[in-house]
């Protein structure tokens, strides 16, 4: 092993760290695919949608007007981009994929654009399953630092819909 390099195996990931600190590569084990850090993202649908290479979510690349939590599902479930009409909210862990927490102000990579705001995520918090209306909250990302927070149901954020496009890792 090189000296200057460092290797951390993560589940099914091996990511591979150059001596600046910086992901050198991103090995899927699943896969054997190496899928370098400039490589993962990709503007697809004419700009419209940004492909992530390393997870298979197709994101699209805006934001919704600020809306409730039903509008906000009701908004990602209605979308057509690019002719693909099988968008949906992202779950808190997949709107983390994207997150890169060396960012601020917004913590996505440059190639999304963004409000820096509150997205919206589908994960309804634990202690408010089963309620209706406005008693519901859920977990919401702050894209200015990439922090989780509970939201009511009835606060008003923005939605960043997503679709599955591949498998992950292709």
């Amino acid at each position: 092993m090189n000296p200057s390099n460092i290797s951390i195996h993560i589940e099914k990931a091996i990511i591979r760290v150059a001596p600046n600190g910086l992901p050198a590569s991103i090995i899927d084990v699943s896969a054997n695919e190496v899928i370098k850090p400039a490589e993962r993202f990709e503007l697809v649908l004419d700009g419209q949608a940004v492909m992530d290479h390393r997870t298979g979510l197709m994101w699209w690349n805006d934001e919704s007007d600020k809306l409730d939590w039903d509008k906000a599902d009701l908004f990602c479930k209605s979308i057509t981009v690019g002719g693909f009409s099988d968008w949906f909210m992202p779950s808190d862990e997949q709107m983390l994929t994207i997150v890169d927490r060396k960012l601020h102000n917004p913590c996505l990579p440059s190639i999304f654009k963004t409000h820096g705001e509150y997205v919206w995520t589908s994960t309804q918090t634990k202690w408010t399953e089963g309620e209706a209306g406005d008693s519901r909250s859920f977990w919401s990302v702050y894209l200015l630092n990439g922090y989780v927070y509970d939201l009511s149901a009835y606060g008003e954020f923005r939605a960043r819909p997503v679709r599955v496009a591949a498998p992950a890792g292709q």
